[in-house]
């Protein structure tokens, strides 16, 4: 169970440079927020015009587990941290967040009694500086731990948990609870023990949907495979039937939600590669009807490449961000690829990734760990995008699938005053075109030499995107005016 929950707040990232399109930094934090200890970034919210970064932290001596909170504005200024500790709980650990208004905001996690052998689930309430409103806790003679938030109305929220009666039993149930704004419980629903572990939980219109993996026995000898299931719940948490949606053989949940009246699902997929002779991860999303039946999937990264997914989250009703471990992928409502990119600013040797979360103004927020050195540190560090429509303009341009973005064009001096020189090789029936940061088409021409001048006087200072076309193939750059 420990191994489990490990993974739900952490996975690894590398950094292998590709992809066409880079993403464009506002900035990239690294804070060691519990400053003589050690943390990492496990949630991001928006909230409050800004963005609040929950993560957990060890102290000095590293005998003790806390939790830190922190909140930037969207130009990248902390505003103020705080770290909470306890002194009579050996780890103290926060696993996610929620909020109704700007005032104030919740957050749930789980305490240990002792080292290893008595975990209960806690809910607290902070105001806007950061401050303890109250803590309430839930002693469970069993373990008990708290999974994830959904708000339920405008004064309940849902807390998932998953529940087993030793750290060392596969046996886990699971545990629904409604939850009031001062803590306490108004419903609870326990199901039965079984090999489901559930993760996310998701109000939707008719129905609540609880998502989660599970381990079939395919021999009776010990040895299983990872299924991901989905359960429907009415909303007085009456358990209607499980759904198995998954494909492959190991499919382990990531998360779902619901977009234009349909259920998206992303999970992680474990293969064996006969060429190389490993295992390999990838990306699965699939998109379903409300009552989970299939409608469509597809497999997003390398075909043989390591590609855990850490966050699958839409952006807005058309457009879907997917980090897995070698990207961020920007996929449409359809499931296609419209740009990728690896310019993550991942602080080196190795780190480790939360979440990402998308801000009301379209930036892009995310969180997670590193260690400057081999073994000796581990700090949280931050992140923020620009606006993604400042630089997703592949999806505006709607190039067709038969046409290949090949490479980019050579293009001097950039930034320019008045005049931009293009370096090609020329083809028959090549055109040229301008486009501004908003995909509007600002200038169309034909040209036919392989050296080209263009005049930018007229254009005002920005970012332009200049596309040239031929029969063959598609290049594409940006250019910066002064």
């Amino acid at each position: 169970m420990k191994k489990i929950y490990i993974l739900l707040i952490v996975m690894l990232v590398g950094g292998i440079a590709r992809g066409q399109l880079p993403i464009s930094y506002t900035f990239n934090n690294r804070d060691d927020i519990s400053y003589n200890g050690a943390d990492s970034g496990i949630k991001t919210f928006p909230w409050n015009n800004g963005i609040l970064y929950l993560g957990f932290c060890y102290d000095s001596l590293m005998s003790k587990e806390g939790f830190s909170i922190t909140f930037y504005d969207t130009i990248g200024t902390k505003l103020w941290s705080k770290v909470y500790y306890s002194d009579l709980y050996y780890i103290y650990q926060a696993n996610d967040i929620i909020t109704f208004n700007n005032s104030s905001f919740y957050i749930g996690g789980i305490v240990y009694k002792d080292s290893i052998n008595q975990i209960d689930r806690f809910f607290a309430k902070f105001n806007s500086n950061g401050d303890s409103v109250f803590l309430k806790y839930y002693e469970d003679p069993e373990i008990n731990w708290m999974m994830d938030f959904e708000k339920f109305s405008n004064d309940t929220i849902l807390m998932l948990s998953a529940k087993t009666v030793s750290d060392a039993s596969e046996y886990t149930k699971t545990v629904i609870c409604k939850v009031d704004t001062i803590g306490n419980i108004s419903k609870t629903y326990e199901g039965p023990y079984n090999l489901c572990i559930p993760y996310k939980i998701l109000k939707g219109a008719n129905c609540i949907y609880v998502g989660g993996s599970r381990k079939t026995n395919i021999g009776g000898n010990g040895t299983y495979n990872i299924k991901v299931f989905i359960d429907f719940y009415d909303h007085y948490l009456t358990f209607y039937y499980s759904k198995n949606p998954s494909i492959g053989v190991n499919e382990y949940f990531n998360n779902f939600f619901i977009l234009n009246n349909q259920l998206y699902l992303s999970r992680e997929v474990t293969q064996w590669d006969n060429v190389y002779q490993n295992y390999f991860d990838k990306c699965r999303i699939s998109i379903h009807t409300l009552t989970c039946d299939l409608l469509k999937s597809v497999d997003i990264g390398p075909p043989n490449g390591n590609a855990s997914v850490g966050s699958v989250i839409p952006i807005d009703s058309q457009i879907i961000v997917v980090q897995n471990w070698f990207s961020l992928y920007f996929i449409d409502k359809n499931l296609n690829i419209l740009c990728n990119t690896t310019d993550l600013c991942f602080p080196n040797y190795d780190r480790g990734f939360g979440s990402l979360s998308i801000l009301p103004n379209k930036m892009i927020a995310g969180t997670g760990m590193y260690y400057p050195d081999t073994i000796s540190s581990q700090d949280h560090w931050n992140f923020l995008t620009e606006n993604i429509d400042n630089y997703i303009y592949n999806s505006t341009l709607k190039i067709p699938e038969n046409e290949v973005l090949k490479k980019e064009i050579t293009l001097y001096p950039n930034p320019a005053n008045n005049t931009l020189t293009l370096d090609f090789i020329q083809q028959q029936n090549t055109t040229l075109s301008i486009y501004d940061i908003q995909g509007k088409q600002l200038l169309h021409q034909n040209i036919s030499e392989e050296l080209s001048q263009l005049d930018i006087s007229a254009f005002a200072k920005g970012i332009y995107i200049i596309k040239v076309q031929s029969d063959k193939e598609i290049l594409q750059s940006k250019f910066v005016k002064n």
